[in-house]
Order: structure tokens, then sequence, then C-alpha cells
């Protein structure tokens, strides 16, 4: 669940560990928006279009649909992820200049509500909020339905538990069934 700060609307400088996350474009020409922002002020480099740059962090909006923009997103996370002296400030990539819904690009970012380090904007999150909502509705009707492991199947994963590994007082966690909204 999602419950840090999110991403302000206008971001004009940034501490020594914070990171501006903008769209960007492959080749790397930072002429507009947040893209612009982050050349002139933290660092983005002229001709890079992805990765950290200085103290941003583009992610290519302009290429194509949103299934072409998933996986940068993806690589950004899992950067993020690796990199927890960093705070990320993502802003509202590829609803500018490039011309995306806010409902089209916040569900990218699904993976990140759980990573501490990265910042979203308001809209991002109340766009995802209601998705995970439905992948917790969808565990609890699994697991009223009985289906303990063979759930697994229904995430592609093998519902068989593997034999080499021991319930321990680490490994075994367990949470109470979510309450019933009215």
């Amino acid at each position: 669940m999602y419950n840090r700060e999110f991403t302000p609307e206008r971001i004009s400088e940034l501490k020594e560990n914070e990171i501006f996350v903008f769209g960007s474009n492959l080749a790397g020409a930072h002429g507009g928006g947040a893209a612009l922002l982050a050349y002139k002020r933290f660092g983005a480099i002229w001709g890079q279009g992805v990765g950290l740059q200085g103290q941003s962090y583009g992610i290519p909006t302009m290429h194509g649909g949103v299934e072409a923009i998933k996986p940068y997103v993806d690589e950004f996370i899992a950067f993020a992820g690796q990199h927890p002296e960093y705070k990320f400030f993502v802003t509202k990539i590829g609803c500018g200049i490039a011309g995306f819904r806010e409902d089209e690009i916040a569900p990218l970012f699904k993976d990140a509500i759980d990573v501490e380090n990265v910042i979203l904007p308001k809209e991002f999150v109340e766009a995802i909020q209601p998705l995970l909502s439905a992948d917790m509705i969808k565990a609890v009707q699994m697991w009223k339905m009985g289906a303990g492991n063979s759930a697994r199947r229904f995430n592609g994963e093998n519902p068989i538990p593997k034999k080499t590994e021991v319930a321990t007082k680490d490994n075994w966690k367990t949470e109470p069934m979510p309450k019933k909204e009215p």
C-alpha cells in the first residue's frame, strides 16, 4: 500500500540523494517539458534518452504506445529497488508532450507501489489503487473457494510446493483476511 508523499507538481531543486524521473525520447533530445527541465537543472545528458543521468532518470515515452514504454518503466523500477540510497521523484511521464492520459501510464507503475524510495504523482497512485484492490479481491475469492495452492496456477506459478523447502518461523507468514467493505 502506498503510504508516503507524492511527487510535487513543480520541482525546482533536489537534495543530493534525490532523482528527477522524466519522460524522454530515445534520441535524448531533451527539448521540452520535464525533459528540458531535467537537462537544464538536473544533469540530463543531451543524446541519452534512457537511465540515470546526473540527478535525473529518463524513461522514453515518445516511441510508441504504452506497451513500448512498459519495459523501460520495469527497468526503472528494478533500478530504483537496487538503489535505496536514492529517492526517485516520478513526474507524470508521458502525460505531456507524448500525449498519454494518466490512467494509461499509471498502471505501468503498479509494481512501484511497494518500492519505498519511488515517489509517485498523486494522480498515478489514485489510478493504481483500484487495480490493487481488484488483485486483493481475486486472492480472497480464490481463498474462499478453497483453492489453496491451486490458486498459484492462475498466476502462472507451479501449484505444487517445493519439497526441498521447510516451513520455519522466518519464512512462514500469516495475515488476517481483509475486512469486507460495506
